[in-house]
């Protein structure tokens, strides 16, 4: 992730100071041991909804201040003394103005509007500290603004037009601009005198200039990236000006033209009129010669059947629905999913109709019912998804309740009936602690993520119990660069009547087709990336990285029953279960669907001196939940 850091111009050496959050565009200010910068907060419930607050850095002091709360900074720059913050404000009726903002408690001492509502950007108070900087941004093009604090006027420096404008600076009656006008980005001086003299030469291009004494300070792009570099206004030379050259490199215009153009070109005459949400709750945007549960798509591409799948969110994007025909092992299945998102809480539903319901008898000698109805099956979600994003730091909480009643024809031997239907209730909370991570990290640098669960079926006692889950993960760098440590510990319990519910809870690795009424498990894994082939198939496959890992598995399981195919074995006492092994993965993309794609091999021992159990992984592993398909050798 992005970090702010302090260079010694001398030694070139670099002190990191901090993280921020989420910055852009990147615009910084630094002045008397600090550095000022403007960050995005999101709203913790609408993710549509985003505030830009000031944050101060005191370099001394290595603390970090937030100044404002529900603001909507554009960028913010430090005065010179570091007593005072200019700050660019933009309103939600799109009014600009410019604040001056007390660097010590964060309070407003004067708002002054932008004449014609220019667009102010990248703020810089002069040398002198009593003249602020702008680019100003209008239909025109972009020009340099000034705001006179003391006598509270405004100045256009440079007139708005079509070169573009990246930074300015102001030394007494000196004005240091960054301007495309030799069609790339150069340093330039326009004088007292309106004389404009370009001061760099640079081939692709300078950026962000700041003048400490008689030396300017600035980045050069290279095609090996930056180069901070340095500039003696003594020693500068003045390259042609060039100003023949212009960037819109558009040809004349006569005026004639210019005037019927104006006369022909007439804009769309738009009637407002009131948007009633009930009357737009679809918008089909897409469909599949397919069917596909999303969900499952995510953690299995091949989890599609012969049939159609159509999607609609409305213009809110409040309403999403999904609707699909499915054929598969015979049966003709239909489903319908919806969710509402215009609440604080979030609702979904879903219907899957079709195919025929299981029939349990538990080995009497019974016979079946008398009708077998079609399969209706209901679910029903509220659930409560917060963000919260604190510079490197986001957090993640979702609190719920799911409803899911199956339609189970189940024998009841005490009063001689079948049970034509079972509902299930599962509250769940999960929560994620996570820091900013790299592009090229596996695994988060600093996360922890819990996840518990409770389900019950209070109207169906008499078949199921209860079960709770409890699974956690905890995330940390390895020993080299990108090398991440992932440490999980999982518990769960459950109290079956007639019929127990399989783990929620990770078995170690090579185990399966085992149900314990009592599992504690722990695992380690060390990840780290082998190759980075960069494979790109246009359209079809993009391989992003080989990665291997090293993994131990420990788990005890009490009241434990083996599934079979001849029959399920109990076992009624308590077991250790353990496995280490290696993995050999490949991300990658397939078909341009926006979710990375993990699938390898996996060798997992039991003993040093067995053979190894062998199984392809294809999976999506979201911070330690791990879903997807898994093939044993």
């Amino acid at each position: 992730p992005p970090v702010i850091v302090l260079i010694n111009t001398e030694t070139g050496e670099e002190k990191k100071l901090v993280t921020p959050g989420l910055v852009y565009p990147y615009f910084l200010s630094g002045a008397a041991g600090k550095i000022v910068w403007v960050e995005m907060y999101s709203d913790p419930r609408w993710a549509n909804r985003e505030y830009s607050v000031i944050r101060l850095y005191d370099i001394n002091r290595g603390s970090v201040t937030r100044l404002s709360h529900r603001s909507r900074y554009m960028a913010a720059a430090l005065s010179p003394d570091g007593r005072f913050i200019a700050a660019v404000e933009n309103s939600v009726s799109n009014e600009n103005s410019v604040s001056i903002v007390d660097a010590f408690n964060g309070d407003i001492l004067e708002t002054f509007s932008v004449p014609d509502n220019l667009y102010p950007q990248r703020p810089q108070w002069s040398a002198s500290g009593d003249r602020i900087t702008f680019i100003s941004l209008s239909g025109e093009g972009e020009g340099i603004i000034c705001l006179d604090i003391k006598n509270k006027t405004w100045q256009t420096l440079k007139k708005q037009g079509r070169n573009d404008i990246q930074s300015a600076y102001l030394r007494n009656d000196s004005l240091f601009y960054i301007s495309s006008a030799s069609l790339t980005d150069n340093l330039w001086l326009l004088t007292s005198s309106g004389e404009e003299k370009r001061l760099t030469n640079s081939r692709f291009g300078v950026y962000d200039i700041t003048l400490s004494g008689d030396t300017l300070f600035f980045t050069d792009y290279k095609m090996s990236g930056y180069d901070i570099c340095r500039l003696s206004l003594g020693k500068a030379s003045v390259y042609e000006a060039h100003s023949q050259f212009d960037a819109t490199l558009l040809p004349d215009v006569s005026q004639n033209s210019v005037s019927k153009l104006t006369e022909t070109a007439g804009g769309p005459n738009y009637t407002p009129k009131p948007y009633r949400k009930w009357l737009h709750p679809l918008r089909v945007h897409s469909w599949l010669p397919f069917y596909a549960d999303i969900e499952q798509v995510k953690s299995d591409p091949l989890a599609v059947s012969p049939g159609l799948t159509f999607f609609s969110q409305n213009d809110l994007s409040t309403l999403v629905t999904t609707a699909g025909y499915e054929r598969s092992k015979g049966f003709d299945y239909l489903h319908l999913g919806i969710t509402w998102k215009g609440w604080f809480p979030v609702i979904e539903s879903g219907i899957d109709y079709g195919g025929y319901p299981e029939i349990l008898k538990f080995s009497y000698n019974v016979p079946g019912p008398s009708e077998v109805p079609v399969v209706l099956n209901l679910r029903n979600t509220v659930s409560l998804p917060l963000s919260f994003r604190r510079g490197n730091l986001s957090a993640y909480l979702r609190p719920s309740v799911t409803t899911v009643h199956k339609t189970s024809l189940i024998y009841i031997r005490e009063s001689n009936v079948y049970d034509r239907g079972q509902t299930e209730i599962t509250g769940r909370a999960f929560l994620s602690f996570y820091s900013a991570s790299g592009m090229r990290d596996i695994y988060p640098r600093w996360a922890f993520v819990a996840d518990y669960s409770y389900t019950s079926f209070p109207w169906d006692r008499d078949i199921y119990g209860t079960m709770s889950t409890l699974r956690t993960a905890i995330y940390m760098p390895g020993l080299l660069k990108n090398h991440g440590l992932r440490i999980r510990y999982n518990t769960e319990h459950q109290n079956p009547e007639k019929l127990a519910l399989f783990n929620r809870a990770e078995w170690p690795r090579s185990y399966s087709n085992i149900i314990s009424m009592e599992l504690n498990s722990f695992s380690a894994d060390y990840v780290l990336p082998l190759f980075y082939p960069d494979l790109n198939i246009p359209s079809v496959l993009y391989v992003k990285r080989l990665r291997g890992g090293l993994f131990y598995d420990y788990a005890t399981g009490t009241d434990n029953i083996y599934l079979q195919s001849s029959g399920s074995t109990y076992v009624n006492n308590t077991e250790t279960f353990r496995s280490f092994g290696t993995e050999l993965l490949a991300d990658f993309f397939v078909l341009r669907i926006p979710f990375m794609i993990s699938g390898g091999v996996e060798a997992a021992w039991r003993n040093v001196h067995e053979r190894p159990w062998l199984r392809l992984i294809f999976n999506i592993d979201i911070y330690g939940m791990m879903v997807g398909r898994y093939r044993m050798q």
